[in-house]
């Protein structure tokens, strides 16, 4: 339930705001207020905040330019859900919406719903990390990240006054207590707490999918083939004890056990892949149909 409270105060001053009533209206924005709350929610990682620790570190905010440095692909999606989750050298970014940069906005509409306030500073504050220098604007701008006619004057006051304020007893999502998040450990999660299969597929195609695992597969296979050649030059040398020839009697039979549990266990993981998708798109076949009237 959203509280409505009129404590809540806009993170920046007039004087520091980076888009004008004037420029706000020429901007594509959402000025709804339930789209708003509903563009920057995010109630799906809330809801595992207790776990995030697994897939990520307190405040790990990474500036745009070192993105780069680290050769990661910034690829703007306007998703929440996605927004600073990476895995890879792939990182998602949400672009800031130029609603949330106008003081009267803010004022408003965010500083009437305690909800979206905690939202949308959490939001700002992760922007306020990752924007950092002229490159990093460079960078945002580049990947429509930021409006284009933003400078770095005007950011850097905006920046210092939002930092400033937020950092000083300004409640935030939770969410934004962590900066980036890895997509595959929230998928440990989301499987974990039994709240789906994925919080994002990263795979589109099984042999992708499958082929992390295969690729362990062929490591250790690699490793079990080099000791069980060592081995068989040692057996083939006339002198050697006999207590060594039933040890590798034993170790060629775990190996050949090992390798073939682990084909198994990839069938089975292939298979219930499988099957789960096989479920998910016939249940969104169905979905309409019944919405219509129709029969299953």
């Amino acid at each position: 339930m959203n509280t409505i409270t009129s404590t809540l105060t806009e993170p920046f001053d007039h004087d520091h705001e980076c888009v004008s009533a004037s420029e706000l209206e020429h901007a594509q924005t959402c000025h709804n207020i339930d789209e708003l709350t509903e563009d920057i929610s995010m109630k799906e990682l809330n809801a595992v905040h207790s776990w995030l620790s697994i897939a990520g570190s307190l405040e790990n905010y990474t500036p745009l330019h070192h993105q780069i440095v680290l050769r990661r692909e910034i690829i703007a999606s306007e998703s929440a859900r996605l927004h600073l989750l990476w895995f890879g050298k792939v990182i998602y970014v949400k672009p800031l919406p130029p609603c949330l940069m106008n003081t009267d906005f803010v004022r408003n509409y965010v500083c009437t719903n305690s909800n979206l306030h905690q939202s949308a500073m959490g939001f700002l504050l992760s922007y306020c990390k990752i924007v950092c220098s002229p490159l990093d604007l460079s960078f945002a701008k580049e990947r429509l990240l930021l409006p284009e006619d933003i400078t770095w004057t005007k950011w850097k006051l905006f920046r210092e006054q939002t930092l400033s304020r937020i950092q000083h007893g300004v409640i935030i999502n939770p969410r934004y207590i962590y900066g980036e998040l890895r997509i595959a450990r929230l998928n440990i999660i989301y499987r974990m707490t039994r709240r789906g299969l994925v919080y994002f597929s990263i795979h589109r195609e099984y042999d992708s999918y499958f082929s992390q695992y295969f690729t362990l597969l062929i490591i250790a296979f690699a490793f079990a083939s080099t000791v069980l050649s060592a081995m068989q030059v040692i057996l083939s040398t006339p002198e050697y004890p006999q207590l060594f020839s039933r040890d590798s009697y034993v170790v060629s039979v775990v190996t050949i056990l090992g390798i073939l549990i682990a084909l198994f266990i990839i069938a089975c993981l292939f298979l219930w892949v499988f099957l789960a998708n096989t479920y998910m798109t016939a249940r969104s076949h169905l979905r309409p149909k019944r919405g219509k009237g129709g029969t299953a």
